[in-house]
């Protein structure tokens, strides 16, 4: 499936025996309907999101301001036109050329090439999600805290494990940060996540441009009070906005539409 429902992995099969087993492609079918209700099975939640913080995080996903050597961005491995991913199976990060599979792939010091070490996935319907990366390493544990990499040492105020993970490629070597000597960024000790965020903040905030998107995503906040959460959050809000899609056959048969024939 290409969009996510708040339900859990037992309903979505009770689901498809039903409509494979049963050969129901009348969408009006109680038995169905019975299932839904008593597993709760609901439809992608549309969020509201503010179009200042939306555009806040449309210019932080496009810009390789990002990255330690300013070589790569956020899209460059969710690239629009490749789906939100990058199109091969171990992405490129800081040092290649291109887009996709036509990336051109750095070498390191015995010329071996420099693959990050995972696939990058789409961000399609990212928003309800509780965990991030193949191995949970970021979950939003629903009492206002995040599990994360980062420990007692992550930032306050994000709203989301999307969020959250907006955190982390930025501190990467290899995904975006560079090398000892590469940057200010690449110059910091690997485990000093704080002085990662708050150079990139000084960063952000030495153009006027920058400024001015951050007053008007946050006008309550002081400018000497940002910190780079309210960039991941900007960069969560972009995504989920643009690429939430939450009006498939299935969410409109979910809200009550009986029209809908829904088969598998």
């Amino acid at each position: 499936m290409t969009t996510f429902y708040r339900t859990n992995l037992h309903a979505l099969a009770l689901l498809v025996a039903v409509t494979t087993f049963t050969g129901c492609d009348n969408s009006s079918d109680p038995k169905l309907r019975e299932i839904i209700f008593s597993n709760d099975v609901e439809p992608v939640e549309v969020i509201q999101l503010s179009p200042e913080k939306v555009e806040l995080g449309r210019a932080l996903f496009f810009d390789k301001v990002l990255s330690g050597n300013m070589d790569i961005s956020c899209a460059t491995c969710h690239h629009p036109t490749l789906a939100t991913a990058d199109g091969i199976s171990l992405s490129v990060g800081t040092g290649g050329l291109g887009l996709g599979p036509d990336r051109d792939i750095p070498l390191d010091a015995d010329d071996n090439p420099i693959f990050i070490p995972r696939n990058a996935p789409d961000i399609f319907n990212r928003a309800h999600m509780k965990t991030m990366f193949w191995d949970g390493r970021v979950t939003d544990l629903e009492n206002g805290s995040f599990l994360s990499p980062a420990g007692d040492d992550l930032l306050d105020g994000l709203e989301s494990a999307l969020a959250v993970q907006a955190m982390f490629p930025v501190t990467s070597r290899d995904e975006m940060r560079g090398q000892v000597s590469d940057s200010e960024l690449g110059d910091l000790d690997d485990d000093d996540l704080i002085g990662m965020w708050d150079a990139l903040m000084e960063r952000l905030l030495g153009f006027q441009g920058y400024k001015d998107l951050f007053a008007a995503a946050y006008p309550s906040i002081e400018e000497d009070d940002l910190t780079f959460a309210h960039a991941a959050n900007a960069i969560a809000a972009f995504e989920i906005q643009h690429w939430t899609l939450a009006n498939s056959p299935f969410d409109q048969y979910l809200r009550g539409d009986n029209s809908i024939p829904v088969s598998y």
